[in-house]
């Protein structure tokens, strides 16, 4: 690979001087920027209603799970961005969940199309059968 030394008046043709702001020195000027980033493994997973469903079946009984129509889903205190269809889907199969527990409906409009549900966790605990029921 081949670098070019580039010399100060080289420089000067590079970008015209009126180009250039000027300094003010002795002034203080200040700006902040904040960045942040966090990483999400979430993309790796299915986002089909039935594998979500399930996933979330795994979390602490009582964890809120809220839906709205436009896609959006919080876990607790985790968000995950769904198709508009998807979410619909999904509302419908947590309704007919026994794990879950439907606690209230609002539409955020008059013609009801957009809307926000919340689900409970359920506290659904499978009891087993006395071994007398499986004696023959």
């Amino acid at each position: 690979m081949s670098t070019t030394q580039l010399t100060h008046s080289a420089l000067r043709t590079l970008v015209p001087h009126e180009d250039i702001p000027p300094l003010t020195l002795g002034k203080t000027t200040r700006a902040s920027s904040f960045a942040s980033s966090t990483t999400s493994t979430s993309s790796i997973y299915s986002r089909a209603a039935d594998d979500l469903i399930d996933r979330f079946a795994t979390h602490q009984p009582q964890t809120p799970i809220h839906l709205w129509s436009g896609g959006n889903v919080r876990l607790g205190n985790m968000d995950l961005t769904l198709t508009t269809h998807d979410a619909e889907l999904l509302m419908h199969a947590m309704k007919g969940d026994e794990r879950f527990d439907f606690v209230k409906l609002i539409f955020l409009d008059e013609d009801r199309e957009e809307w926000k549900i919340s689900f409970m966790r359920s506290q659904v605990s499978f009891i087993s059968a006395p071994s007398s029921v499986f004696e023959f």
